[in-house]
């Protein structure tokens, strides 16, 4: 990263994905102690070193005004799924009844946010999605995987974006 910067590429267009804030803190300064003895007079401002889900919610927020929403982990979405287990219609979609079929549902939430819904060739994942989505929009909810799928939209959509180099520690880590 930092010969990359040396060689002219400006941090702004840089991100590092860490699996963890813990690992991207301890990432990030040795990036900065790094720097501070090889090259003390380079401006790392703007460099982007933390979790994808981190900058997918940065990048929603400064592109879509995106605030005051709260990111539900996979504990707070289970929950949320038992509870609204009837309104979604998740015995109808799985098959079975209360609570069995919350975890078929969630595994193909997750398949819709990682692949896109409109690459998933199910009209009821479709429907269920959908109907989530509103959901959580509705409360100003959002997932980890909605918001991965939320940011994979605007860049596809985006030219202004000027990321030049991605990088990813942990890649085994990241589906």
């Amino acid at each position: 990263v930092l010969r990359q910067m040396l060689e002219g590429i400006d941090p702004s267009e840089i991100v590092v994905f860490t699996f963890t804030e813990k690992a991207a803190n301890e990432l990030r300064a040795r990036i900065y102690a790094l720097a501070a003895s090889l090259a003390p007079d380079l401006n790392l401002d703007g460099i982007y070193v933390g979790t994808i889900h981190g900058w997918c919610f940065q990048l929603l927020q400064s592109s879509s005004g995106f605030s005051d929403v709260l990111v539900l982990d996979e504990l707070h979405l289970q929950a949320l799924f038992l509870r609204l287990y009837d309104q979604l219609g998740i015995s109808e979609y799985s098959g079975f009844e209360f609570p069995k079929g919350v975890q078929i549902a969630l595994d193909d939430m997750e398949l819709a946010w990682n692949e896109g819904v409109e690459n998933v060739n199910s009209p009821a994942l479709s429907q269920l999605y959908e109907s989530f989505e509103d959901f959580l929009s509705q409360n100003r909810m959002t997932t980890y995987g909605s918001m991965q799928h939320a940011a994979l939209k605007i860049i596809q959509g985006s030219s202004e974006l000027q990321t030049r180099l991605v990088c990813v520690d942990e890649y085994q880590d990241v589906n």
